[in-house]
């Protein structure tokens, strides 16, 4: 967005250079290749993370006559891989950890927070303890630093984040006062600023949020097993089918002409 702003100046502990090793190889053809980070949280311990994993994880076929290296060189800092195989699709998952750069501590603790790419931009948005449920950090691949994003109208944790094109949208929640929420706002990022859009029929906190197209699906959520979808195109929600079970927390994703939940935590528990 133009209108971010630059946060004070963290410290960064650069990595340190060594010798180049000669490459371990394999033989494969990359056909995709995407990064996961997984950001900040709460360990075992019930300690607030600054931390930030990343991994590059390559698609690659199996019938390939040209090596995919793992290294250590400067450029990927790439630590370990493994190779898992995939026999029904004929194809590797190449999955190699990553440092190196700015993305390695976050500029401010969260749990409870979302977070969503959008054009080479990692937005982390909420959450708590209460300094952090309106803030939104930025992170700009391009320049390899952290931005202060526009802050939330509504300040919140345990909310669902999700995108269509450039837009994010932010669902649910509880607010400082352990309030289930109902509204939503969305984000245009060409924009820079949120607005807010039609609220929930149902409030929900730790719930799952995906698109498909123009439609937004709200997922279980705290003794919740019901499903809402939004659609963009009328402004309007309504209920679809139930699922079969209360899913707290669960991941949601939409792939072809299915609508997937996994895992989460049942009425009784996990």
């Amino acid at each position: 967005p133009s209108d971010l702003s630059k946060p004070k100046d963290h410290e960064h502990t650069q990595p340190q250079t060594t010798s180049p090793t000669p490459p371990a190889t394999e033989l494969c053809t990359i056909k995709k290749s995407y990064i996961l980070a997984v950001v900040g949280g709460r360990s075992q311990s019930k300690k607030l993370m600054r931390d930030i994993v990343c991994f590059r994880v390559n698609i690659a076929s199996e019938e390939a006559n040209i090596q995919c290296a793992t290294n250590k060189s400067d450029e990927s800092m790439e630590q370990r891989a493994q190779v898992l195989p995939d026999e029904k699709s004929f194809t590797n998952l190449h999955v190699s950890t990553l440092s190196g750069g700015n993305l390695r501590l976050l500029p401010n603790v969260r749990k409870g927070f979302g977070a969503v790419n959008v054009s080479q931009q990692i937005f982390l948005i909420g959450g708590s303890p209460a300094l952090s449920m309106h803030s939104v950090d930025v992170f700009d691949v391009a320049s390899d630093d952290w931005f202060i994003g526009p802050p939330l109208q509504v300040g919140r944790c345990w909310h669902g984040v999700c995108k269509h094109e450039k837009c994010i949208f932010v669902v649910g929640g509880c607010d400082q006062r352990n309030k289930m929420l109902t509204h939503c706002e969305m984000l245009d990022t060409r924009v820079g600023q949120w607005q807010p859009i039609l609220e929930m029929p149902r409030p929900r906190m730790s719930l799952g949020a995906c698109f498909s197209e123009a439609i937004l699906y709200t997922v279980g959520g705290v003794s919740e097993a019901s499903v809402d979808c939004f659609d963009l195109r009328s402004g309007r929600w309504r209920p679809i089918a139930s699922l079969d079970n209360v899913h707290e927390a669960p991941g949601v994703l939409h792939f072809g002409d299915q609508l997937y939940v996994l895992g989460g935590a049942s009425s009784v528990g996990p």
